[in-house]
């Protein structure tokens, strides 16, 4: 106290300077330096004390409220995000907050007095030395972004000139980067893709439409419309007279729902030309699992709905001329029924009396025949058998586009021997070599079987005629699709593939 400096001062002489607080006589307390000095007789004995109080409370007060804001600055620069420092006119740390202590590696104790140059001598001949420099030269803010090579990281730094010096604010950037080059590439990728995309707002959905942020240059490709053009607006104008409204509705109700949807519709150029599109519209989500936007992938599909359309009208003519077509076999159906029917009633007279002439023949004039009379009388009569079956088939061929097949199993090897006994009795001077398939046994119809084979044997047995060692096979072979196929085949003349 002010009563311990003086007691203290006349005792020992002790001069004193010092600071304190006293009341006043109107008991205001207030600040004071206080100086004195002790006076002393010739002998050297203190004779009294002399000294003066100078008011400085203003000065204190100032002191205080200054202290107090370094204070609240101090805490504010450590609880911010960024990181920060001050330099002074020599380059040398005032301040370091945590954030930048910890970037730089360095604890704030070790940075504070130091010369920012020699403590990262990396940054030296760097954007961020120029930008230092200027900045306290021009008196103006800098930022700039700077790789800062012993953290791998990417910084976007903040330079202030102050009174003081420099202050630096700067943030690790290195994510923001690396997401802002995905989303370039995304863009990129985006841009150049055939398909047209367009991204609209999730609301509001009303009667004016959602509201289109981006498209990509297919959509300008495809629609005439420049991205200022239609950014902002909806894509209702898109549509037109031919626009599906059913479509339309369908797609909208999806849209309510937050649901994808997939739908084809005419959309319209910007020169009023129809095209359809087919296209595909997702929901996107924000942050907080809200409906953000509305992403539609679109493609043009107007050449196939062409070739469909197309398609469609070669189908419809295609089935015209089909009922024509029919219209024209069942016609000629029926003229061959009747053909068939004429044939058989104008032959079946004249083999009727042959076969029964030939019977009344062989039983009443045997005994005045000899054995070839006889056996050449039986051949007149099978084959007026033949030709009977042969008209038989003839009949149910014409019935085959009304009458079902008579399906039984069919002895094929039987059927080829007979054809091949008649070939040879017909011609016996011929030497032909047949060899017949044991076994083929199939199902279908047996007249119109014994026809095919009589056409296909006896066309084998005339067209070899002029081989001396002709050859004929009958038989069967597994096809590639596992089906058994049945051949007769030669080697006479054949034809030409």
């Amino acid at each position: 106290t002010i009563r311990e400096l003086i007691e203290n001062c006349v005792s020992n002489g002790t001069p004193f300077d010092a600071e304190l607080q006293i009341i006043t006589g109107k008991g205001r307390r207030v600040w004071v330096r206080a100086l004195g000095e002790a006076v002393r007789d010739p002998s050297g004995a203190i004779v009294q004390v002399q000294g003066a109080f100078q008011d400085i409370d203003l000065q204190k007060q100032t002191e205080l409220r200054a202290r107090t804001m370094a204070g609240r600055l101090a805490t504010t620069l450590e609880s911010i995000s960024d990181a920060f420092f001050l330099l002074d006119h020599d380059w040398n740390f005032v301040f370091v907050n945590g954030r930048a202590a910890q970037t730089l590696g360095s604890g704030r104790d070790d940075l504070v007095g130091k010369n920012v140059w020699q403590e990262f001598p990396q940054i030296l001949g760097t954007v961020a030395e120029q930008s230092y420099r200027s900045a306290v030269a021009e008196q103006q803010t800098k930022s700039f972004e700077w790789f800062y090579p012993p953290s791998e990281a990417w910084f976007e730094f903040h330079v202030y000139p102050t009174d003081e010096g420099l202050g630096v604010y700067f943030q690790d950037i290195t994510q923001k980067r690396k997401a802002a080059d995905q989303l370039l590439l995304l863009q990129t990728a985006v841009s150049h893709l055939n398909d047209s995309v367009l991204i609209t707002e999730a609301a509001p959905l009303d009667e004016s439409g959602l509201k289109i942020v981006f498209v990509n240059d297919a959509f300008e490709r495809q629609t005439g419309y420049q991205r200022d053009e239609v950014r902002g607006k909806s894509p209702r104008m898109l549509q037109g007279p031919e626009t599906e409204r059913a479509e339309l509705d369908r797609i909208r109700a999806a849209l309510q729902k937050g649901e994808p949807v997939r739908a084809e519709l005419i959309n319209y150029t910007k020169a009023g030309v129809a095209y359809w599109v087919e296209f595909e519209i997702v929901p996107i989500a924000d942050a907080q699992g809200g409906l953000a936007h509305f992403v539609a992938v679109e493609r043009d599909i107007t050449e196939r709905k062409r070739a469909e359309e197309k398609i469609l009208q070669l189908n419809a003519e295609l089935e015209e001329r089909v009922q024509q077509r029919t219209a024209q076999l069942e016609s000629a159906n029926k003229e061959l029924e009747a053909f068939s029917y004429s044939v058989s009633h104008d032959l079946r007279s004249p083999l009727n009396t042959i076969n029964g002439f030939g019977q009344m023949l062989l039983s009443r004039h045997a005994d005045q025949l000899d054995d070839k009379g006889k056996h050449c009388l039986s051949r007149i009569r099978a084959g007026t058998r033949q030709m009977g079956d042969l008209i038989d088939g003839l009949l149910s061929l014409a019935k085959l586009s009304r009458d079902p097949l008579q399906l039984e199993r069919v002895d094929l090897s039987g059927i080829a021997r007979r054809i091949e006994q008649e070939c040879r009795e017909q011609e016996p001077e011929r030497q032909v070599h047949v060899q017949v398939q044991d076994g083929l046994l199939v199902r279908g119809d047996a007249v119109l079987l014994s026809v095919v084979l009589q056409n296909l044997l006896g066309n084998a047995w005339k067209y070899s005629a002029r081989l001396e060692a002709a050859r004929i096979e009958v038989g069967s072979q597994a096809a590639a699709d596992g089906r058994t196929v049945y051949f007769v085949r030669d080697n006479g003349a054949g034809f030409d593939m």
